[in-house]
């Protein structure tokens, strides 16, 4: 079976989909499934091909660095282009073309791109991440908006497959759109236990200190600064804490600017806390297990998650986690966080301040996050991803 897989999101620094993108493609080359079909009473073995494609003008060449990291890998194909990405999303909106086919040839299923239903001739499936756009719009440019939006009405009437991240996105969905549920699969992300685990050696969190000049206690944020993720109240929290002197921590922020974020600056200039506030901006993937390790804990008050990756990661480093009781976050974390209310500054300060004096309640939690995260992983989200392909492709029986 070929199956072609949209990269495109890795042009751009890996946020959640991207980690999303990588990490399957990474699955499906280092532990190729077969694909078994029983025709005729008998077992059938075929083995897939994969051709990665992707459109971006400007960060093109990071697409091409992907190439390169896959260089010679068996049974990989590239198809890259270099066109803008914007054009051809409207493009595909309002005239639903050019078509997929005339970019890769000889392909049994697409699994279409994370922004957008591209249009082809030949079964799709796509991944719903969340619906955040269509829920709350307020969170979001209208451009953003407006393009969501003719995403999921694109998905609903010409996705053969599709695929949820948690029940929740699944529900989400179903309540605003039509689609057979029978074609819609909840498949969990999953996490890197090889690369995000608890460190013993302190010299190494020591170094990574170092190297980012942060040498008090911090609490940790997680994620793209934008509305969605409700960064304002977490640092309107903050400084209420400071102003009481109830906790001597800082407080990290690590993510790239995304949306909507100039009033959280001129809030913290405002009250002149800017010592207390560390912004890292994107931090390297190498670098992220040191982050969450030195961290004394991960604080993540999103007002909507379709998923909850950084939950999950900071999970499998063996650290507590404060989040939201909202949408998908109690449905992926479990009895393993500390949850509080979004929409209140004084129970996200509550909740930060009991995880800073409660010792014995920050190691329990620490305990059950890591066996919370080991429900999650990218090899158990490959294998389940490769049997929708096999659903999608059924007409070639």
């Amino acid at each position: 079976m070929h199956i072609a897989f949209d990269i495109t999101a890795l042009a751009e620094p890996k946020t959640g989909i991207g980690q999303y993108r990588f990490n399957l493609l990474k699955e499906f080359i280092n532990h190729p499934p077969s694909f078994h079909r029983r025709r005729t009473g008998k077992l059938r073995i075929v083995n897939h091909e994969f051709t990665a494609y992707g459109f971006n003008f400007r960060s093109y060449k990071n697409l091409k660095a992907v190439e390169k990291l896959f260089k010679n890998t068996k049974n990989l194909n590239f198809s890259l282009y270099k066109i803008p990405r914007r054009p051809l999303i409207m493009s595909w909106i309002l005239w639903r073309w050019p078509s997929l086919d005339f970019f890769v040839k000889n392909v049994d299923v697409f699994h279409v791109s994370d922004n957008m239903q591209s249009p082809t001739r030949k079964p799709t499936v796509a991944t719903i991440h969340d619906l955040s756009a269509v829920m709350f719009p307020q969170y979001h440019s209208k451009k953003n908006a407006f393009v969501d939006k003719c995403r999921f009405q694109q998905i609903s009437k010409y996705a053969d497959q599709i695929i949820c991240v948690s029940e929740n996105t699944k529900n989400d969905f179903l309540n605003k759109y039509k689609f057979d549920p029978d074609r819609i699969h909840v498949i969990y992300n999953g996490v890197d236990h090889e690369k995000l685990f608890p460190i013993k050696d302190f010299e190494k969190i020591q170094k990574f200190k170092e190297k980012y000049h942060l040498f008090h206690p911090f609490i940790l944020f997680l994620g793209t600064i934008e509305p969605r993720k409700n960064v304002f109240q977490l640092v309107k929290a903050f400084y209420e804490l400071k102003k009481q002197e109830k906790i001597v921590q800082k407080l990290v922020i690590c993510g790239k600017k995304g949306w909507f974020y100039d009033e959280i600056f001129k809030f913290i200039k405002e009250k002149k806390i800017e010592q207390d506030i560390i912004f890292l901006g994107y931090v390297d993937e190498n670098d992220k297990n040191a982050l969450i390790n030195a961290s004394d804990f991960i604080v993540y008050p999103s007002f909507y998650e379709g998923f909850g990756l950084p939950v999950v990661e900071a999970m499998s480093c063996g650290k507590s986690v404060i989040t939201s009781k909202v949408s998908s976050l109690p449905e992926v974390a479990g009895d393993a966080a500390l949850y509080l209310d979004p929409f209140s500054i004084n129970d996200i300060a509550d909740k930060i301040f009991t995880l800073t004096k409660d010792l014995d309640l920050r190691k329990k939690l620490e305990e059950k996050s890591l066996l919370q995260s080991k429900k999650f992983s990218w090899q158990k989200c490959a294998e389940e991803t490769m049997k929708v392909y096999e659903k999608a492709a059924l007409h070639l029986l």
